[in-house]
């Protein structure tokens, strides 16, 4: 009997601590296990909460807060069709912080930061002081190398003045490509075009060097896989390394044409990289503000240009203007110039 009850009760004292064990055991993985379900950015900015996909969990939401308030967030993957596990957040800069792209892992721990160190701008302003105060204001992804790997696209832009930069990241925060532009990118898309195998990086942006009295023309531009460095032309920026203010690696670059700039000035806020015409490559469609559709192929040849209903109304009767390369407008802003500071010197 004695020894039944000694039995009985170890068995009991084993069952416990197997329980104990196993709840310890669930408890640490429930703590530590975060499957990304969706994140939520306060209204003020200051910081972002992410939720938890797994209905039994001791970890149901994290939250983190940042120096500035957050611009830009994103949930993605860090493997090309896995589980999205990385959050990537964007600020924007005040008075002694610069803004920084920072990426977090599921669970919400920085995993590295990056900002545009002051004077690094290869743009001078007065007394050829290059700008400083950058913020984050566009995140794009995608596997531009094709190993299997996301890559991290993200473009800053200053805070007051036009210049910006594409900085290309590896997941471990690596910088794989830089490019400067003197403008705004407006947005950023990548796919496979045609017969080629690399991935393109197609762009639109404004390009302030190209200025006139009234309009910063719009440029349409392409790099190739991760061949992304250098600056945009007209090559205005003076400040810098030699790599840093080499000609950037354009595939091509289109400027847009206005038939009237002062009532109606188009921009490109989107692409589409898909097989328009049913053959079974990609074609670039690049649709317009003001209703026009260039359709281009990976060479950057204009393949068909089309209309949509507002532009008949607008520009009635008008066919669209065709597309000009850049340095040919630029030779032409060049001399209107001209001709204008004659005329005042004239006066």
């Amino acid at each position: 009997s004695h020894r039944y009850r000694v039995s009985v009760f170890g068995t009991l004292i084993s069952i416990f601590i197997a329980v104990v064990l196993s709840f310890a055991g669930w408890a640490i993985y429930s703590s530590n296990s975060f499957t990304l379900a969706d994140i939520t950015v306060a209204e003020d900015g200051s910081s972002v909460t992410a939720t938890n996909s797994q209905a039994v969990t001791l970890n149901s939401s994290w939250t983190k807060s940042f120096d500035t308030a957050i611009r830009r967030s994103l949930t993605l993957s860090s493997v090309t069709d896995g589980l999205v596990d990385r959050v990537a957040i964007g600020t924007v800069c005040t008075e002694g912080i610069n803004g920084a792209i920072t990426l977090l892992n599921s669970n919400g721990r920085p995993l590295w930061s990056y900002s545009v160190p002051d004077g690094e701008c290869i743009y001078s302003g007065a007394e050829r002081e290059a700008y400083n105060g950058f913020l984050v204001d566009r995140i794009y992804t995608s596997d531009l190398d094709q190993d299997g790997i996301t890559e991290l696209l993200v473009v800053f832009v200053h805070t007051h003045f036009f210049p910006c930069k594409l900085v290309v990241f590896s997941m471990s925060g690596d910088i794989l490509a830089e490019y400067w532009h003197p403008g705004y990118i407006r947005t950023i898309d990548t796919g496979k075009v045609g017969k080629s195998e690399d991935v393109l990086v197609v762009v639109s942006a404004s390009n302030n060097a190209l200025k006139t009295d009234f309009w910063n023309p719009q440029t349409l531009f392409a790099f190739r896989g991760l061949d992304i460095s250098g600056q945009a032309p007209p090559y205005t920026g003076t400040v810098g390394d030699s790599t840093t203010l080499a000609p950037g690696r354009e595939l091509w670059t289109w400027v847009i044409v206005n038939v009237d700039p002062l009532s109606l000035r188009a921009k490109c806020t989107n692409f589409n990289i898909t097989d328009v015409d049913g053959n079974g490559l990609n074609e670039i469609e690049a649709p317009l503000s003001d209703r026009r559709f260039y359709y281009f192929n990976e060479f950057g040849d204009v393949l068909d240009v089309q209309v949509g209903d507002s532009w008949e109304r607008d520009f009635p009767n008008t066919a669209p203007p065709p597309l000009v390369e850049l340095w040919k407008y630029f030779e032409g802003v060049k001399a209107a110039r001209a001709a204008a500071e004659a005329e005042a010197t004239d006066l």
